[in-house]
């Protein structure tokens, strides 16, 4: 999931997510996912002003100083000060890709590259082909050839994919599911 143009990172049960916040000149905020007047956060944040984000359970005030809000009861509470450390998950070096129903023939193993998409490393076929890459607008993988050898002169999707299109044959929707261009029948 992207807020203000970069990747969340979410709890290992789904219920807080970290999410950079242009408020000020830009910061880290910590969030519920579900308020408990049961709204979502996410969709607010998604939806508010990118220097309005609101109901934080914490937010960075400069590099490790961070206000993390205390609640005292009775609707009283503040914002404490903190130090707080964030350590960035390592990427893995591969991704293995199985089950496709058009593609078959590209299962298997991609490789971590150098080369990134909206800051997130890509995942390369053996042969250079192929790559998968995290696409900015959702927040989702996608698989996408190389080059489109339809157009003259050959298009480079990498390059598309690095200005926010979204070129591809198959696309994340939702964890493990998958939905893929059909070629036969020229849709998804």
């Amino acid at each position: 999931v992207i807020v203000g143009n970069k990747v969340t990172f979410w709890s290992a049960g789904g219920d807080v997510f970290l999410y950079w916040s242009q408020a000020g000149s830009g910061r880290w905020q910590i969030s519920t996912r579900i308020d408990s007047d049961g709204s979502d956060l996410l969709q607010e944040v998604q939806s508010t002003p990118a220097d309005q984000h609101p109901r934080s359970l914490a937010f960075q005030v400069e590099g490790l100083k961070w206000k993390e809000w205390a609640d005292f009861g009775n609707g009283c509470g503040s914002f404490l000060d903190r130090n707080l450390v964030l350590a960035r998950p390592v990427e893995p070096d591969t991704f293995t890709l199985h089950g496709l129903r058009h593609y078959r023939h590209l299962d298997g193993v991609y490789t971590r590259r150098n080369e990134q998409v909206g800051g997130a490393s890509t995942y390369w076929s053996p042969d250079g082909h192929f790559f998968l890459y995290l696409y900015r607008a959702s927040g989702q993988w996608q698989l996408s050839p190389r080059w489109d050898e339809s157009q003259v002169p050959p298009m480079d999707l990498l390059a598309q994919a690095k200005m926010n299109e979204s070129p591809g044959l198959c696309m994340e929707v939702d964890g493990s599911q998958w939905r893929e261009y059909n070629p036969e029948s020229g849709d998804w």
